[in-house]
């Protein structure tokens, strides 16, 4: 029986995201894109050493949906992002919803990689600090790395139901967004001083890669196995846990994942610094990209958060375990 992690957490320093400088790969088979409140973390403490994803399931307005979409051959994130799809565009498979994935911490949804060509779980982290790369995985907000720097959190494990479960994949930003942020203390009166984040991951992704006969089998306990096969063409999977009418700023409601520790029981929120215009840079893949997925969450009955208040996920880049 595992056990919680203690109040009084201790300080640590080791990082717990398996990272990796190469370039990108072209040529995913499957990808994930990962779009709301949920919480990241690698399972270091686990004998699978997958990396799970825990839905935030406190909020009444954001509701979990799973969609499998078919998408144009040279659909190739982060490079070319292009779908080649419309607001018609019907599911390959879904959308899965609670009644399918359930919505608590021992409901375990699965993407089983069978016959990887890129084996184990990677986060990509390129150049001299952790958001210097649009495609760093770091641009999430890190809750151990970011605002409680080196502590294990105390979890609230019933908090990120269900759990999502992938055994190989490349991990990165998607799409950053353009606005600036900042950590400021909860305080009255104001406490410390502001720190610098930056950017922040507007969605995540994840590349898998299969060899010719491999294939991606999604698992849940509400619904039949869905393979997808790297023979059958290219798969975008849009995992949502948005909302259809997102206030100004989403991060508090992580607090519903976590107690700061003793060791700092300060309390903190974002700050926009500058804002950012609402249009991409001129070339940047997301220009195409973010209006399709756009699109596709309109269809679901939810929205894509905007520039300058991302509904985006945060991670424990320290803890093993999501509790």
């Amino acid at each position: 029986m595992s056990k919680r992690p203690s109040k009084a957490a201790s300080r640590v320093t080791a990082a717990n995201w398996p990272a990796t400088s190469n370039p990108i790969p072209h040529g995913a088979n499957v990808v994930l894109g990962f779009h709301g409140l949920m919480c990241f973390c690698f399972r270091r403490s686990h004998s699978d050493k997958n990396c799970e994803v825990g839905i935030h399931n406190n909020s009444d307005a954001h509701n979990l949906s799973i969609t499998v979409y078919k998408v144009a051959p040279s659909f190739d994130p982060p490079y070319d992002m292009d779908m080649c799809i419309t607001p018609q565009t019907q599911p390959y498979a879904g959308p899965y919803r609670k009644a399918q994935t359930g919505s608590l911490k021992g409901n375990i949804v699965r993407f089983d990689v069978n016959e990887p060509r890129v084996s184990g779980v990677q986060f990509f982290q390129s150049g001299p600090g952790p958001r210097s790369h649009p495609d760093n995985f770091r641009h999430i907000l890190d809750l151990e790395h970011d605002f409680y720097p080196g502590f294990t959190l105390p979890k609230k494990p019933h908090h990120m139901g269900p759990r999502l479960r992938i055994n190989h994949g490349l991990f990165y930003t998607l799409c950053k967004s353009e606005t600036q942020f900042e950590r400021v203390e909860v305080a009255s009166p104001p406490g410390g001083p502001s720190v610098h984040i930056g950017s922040v991951a507007r969605m995540v992704g994840t590349n898998i890669y299969l060899e010719n006969d491999g294939d991606v089998t999604l698992k849940m306990s509400g619904a039949p196995d869905k393979t997808l096969k790297a023979a059958e063409g290219k798969f975008f999977v849009l995992i949502d846990n948005g909302c259809k009418a997102c206030p100004s700023n989403e991060f508090p409601l992580y607090y519903d994942t976590f107690d700061p520790p003793r060791g700092d029981p300060r309390v903190f929120d974002l700050n926009k610094t500058s804002t950012g215009t609402g249009s991409l840079a001129p070339g940047s893949p997301c220009e195409i990209f973010l209006p399709q997925v756009n699109s596709l969450l309109k269809e679901l009955g939810t929205i894509l958060s905007t520039d300058d208040a991302p509904c985006g996920a945060a991670g424990f880049g320290i803890s093993g375990s999501l509790g």
